[in-house]
């Protein structure tokens, strides 16, 4: 019986995702990378930095400094957002409304660290709808390692099996498959691979199409 929903961040609740591909790919140009590409930006979504810096070694060894990469990313992003403000997703608000009325908890379980989510959730007015903050800075290893929702339900005190996983990206989905959860993936920058499909409960168009997925769930 599902007694808990743990959403991912970015690309699932906030639409930022979209906004970091604008920026890592001007990052890369600026340092130079000019052989990064789109799909190359698109593979790290989620994925924890030294999972990153290993996955660029194995395509481009020494050429692309993920670091520098990743520090110049976050400041372009921090100037977006301070002049744009944070885009949310559609329906979110909608959605936990809902979970509350079916008495039914809430965590985040993001891939950004601790003080960055938090300044989000609060700039975007989220702050507070939820249990609890998870970020897979807590575990040594991040998505798409099953660690941060294991992290996180025993955190908890709940089964894998319990708690309904909701990301927008394919590691995230790797991750919440991996550690047992009922994976729901709502596409965002990508629609899910052949690979990805399997791992899914569900594969549903937006946040508000949740509704049916926790209604055949309880």
């Amino acid at each position: 019986m599902l007694k808990y929903v743990l959403f991912d961040m970015d690309g699932t609740i906030l639409d930022t995702e979209k906004i970091y591909h604008k920026v890592e790919m001007e990052a890369a140009g600026e340092l130079g990378f000019d052989f990064f590409t789109h799909d190359d930006a698109y593979d790290m979504r989620s994925l924890y930095s030294a999972g990153a810096n290993e996955l660029m070694e194995e395509r481009y060894g020494g050429r692309f400094d993920y670091f520098a990469y990743h520090d110049l990313t976050n400041i372009k992003f921090d100037v977006y957002i301070n002049e744009h403000g944070i885009p949310l997703k559609p329906g979110i608000f909608e959605i936990l409304e809902y979970l509350k009325e079916k008495n039914i908890p809430t965590s985040i379980v993001t891939a950004t660290r601790m003080d960055r989510a938090q300044k989000n959730l609060s700039e975007t007015g989220l702050e507070g709808h939820f249990n609890d903050l998870i970020s897979a800075h807590e575990v040594t290893l991040g998505k798409p390692h099953p660690d941060p929702y294991l992290f996180a339900c025993e955190k908890l005190g709940i089964k894998p099996e319990e708690a309904l996983c909701v990301e927008d990206s394919p590691n995230g989905v790797r991750s919440g498959a991996a550690a047992g959860c009922i994976t729901v993936m709502i596409p965002d920058l990508t629609e899910p691979t052949e690979d990805i499909i399997p791992l899914c409960h569900a594969v549903v168009p937006s946040l508000i199409s949740l509704k049916d997925v926790i209604d055949d769930l309880m």
